[in-house]
């Protein structure tokens, strides 16, 4: 897993969220992840899970080396990628995952 320059750490329980995406993403589909964003930045809502450290994004330009937007093909790289933790529950219950133009968007909805 890398991470960008200034991202702040997210809380414990998206930290072990972040390092199941990863494994999963590594071993099964043969990519690194990059943490783009936690509890850092601006975002687009002021509820944002992401204030309160219940959310973070990771790169989808590591999957086709383009930042600006995802290919139809990386899409469907995302949605199985997506898919396959979640059926292999490798994530608490309440985890989230949204695919944006250039990164997966994930957040836990558990209390904070």
């Amino acid at each position: 897993m890398k991470f960008c320059k200034n991202v702040k750490l997210p809380c414990a329980e998206v930290l072990f969220i972040m390092r199941c995406v990863d494994d999963h993403c590594q071993k099964d589909f043969g990519y690194e992840i990059t943490i783009t964003s936690g509890s850092d930045s601006a975002h687009s809502t002021p509820q944002s899970r992401h204030y309160i450290g219940y959310a973070f994004d990771f790169r989808l330009k590591d999957l086709d080396g383009d930042s600006s937007s995802i290919s139809p093909q990386d899409f469907d790289i995302a949605k199985a990628i997506i898919a396959s933790i979640h059926k292999k529950e490798r994530v608490p219950n309440g985890t989230i995952f949204v695919i944006e133009p250039n990164h997966i968007h994930c957040q836990y909805n558990g209390i904070p």
